[in-house]
């Protein structure tokens, strides 16, 4: 994959994991999302859903902002600007089909919405766990052997204080973002992914990863 502007996701390889966690809203978002690839669609993300965007000359994305800089604003960004974003990371961190993926956050947030479509572009499974509790999605993510987890500081205190005995070995990769990421939540997270590279990123929506950071950067 080039990522050239007129580029659209792939669709999601046949076969990958796809689970929902409890939420029958999760399960909505994703369907509307696969809906979306499967047509080669646009496509709109906000905190009521997903749908197919308005039409355009090559296959956009609108997505929401956080609201940091005071208001939410909705971004428009070309599909090709983030396939090329995931090849980036396909090759720093050797990401793949074999992986799978869990976003703990609804698909209406950036950071969310991101590493899902970066999943569902690389063939890889997706579990969004978006509204289940944290013990629930401790247990969930061991359950299904997540290996790649994207979430915010906040998320990752959230599963600290739920989880139990056991861990989850099978996580070798946490992404986060979306706030300062505390060297006692990274020694926290060290512990309960223990095969896990914990690397802490900012970004925009507007322009994907600005820095990222892994235990021995500044």
């Amino acid at each position: 994959m080039t990522g050239a502007a007129g580029q659209g996701f792939a669709p999601a390889r046949p076969g990958a994991m796809l689970g929902c966690g409890a939420r029958g809203q999760n399960a909505a978002a994703v369907a509307a999302l696969l809906d979306c690839l499967a047509r080669g669609l646009s496509i709109h993300a906000s905190l009521t859903g997903i749908r197919p965007a308005g039409p355009a000359p090559a296959p956009t994305l609108c997505c929401q902002s956080s609201g940091s800089g005071g208001r939410v604003k909705t971004i428009r960004r070309s599909h090709g600007s983030w396939i090329a974003s995931f090849e980036v990371n396909r090759a720093a961190f050797g990401l793949s089909a074999r992986d799978h993926y869990a976003v703990l956050g609804q698909l209406g947030h950036s950071l969310a919405l991101y590493a899902a479509l970066e999943a569902l572009h690389l063939g890889a499974g997706l579990l969004v766990l978006a509204g289940d509790g944290p013990r629930s999605q401790v247990w969930q993510l061991a359950e299904a052997g997540v290996t790649v987890l994207y979430a915010t500081p906040s998320q990752l205190r959230r599963l600290l204080l739920a989880a139990g005995p056991g861990g989850l070995p099978a996580l070798t990769h946490v992404f986060c973002g979306g706030g300062k990421l505390d060297a006692a939540c990274r020694a926290g997270m060290a512990a309960l992914c223990p095969n896990a590279a914990i690397r802490e990123f900012y970004g925009a929506s507007e322009t994907s990863f600005i820095t990222i950071a892994d235990a021995g950067t500044p």
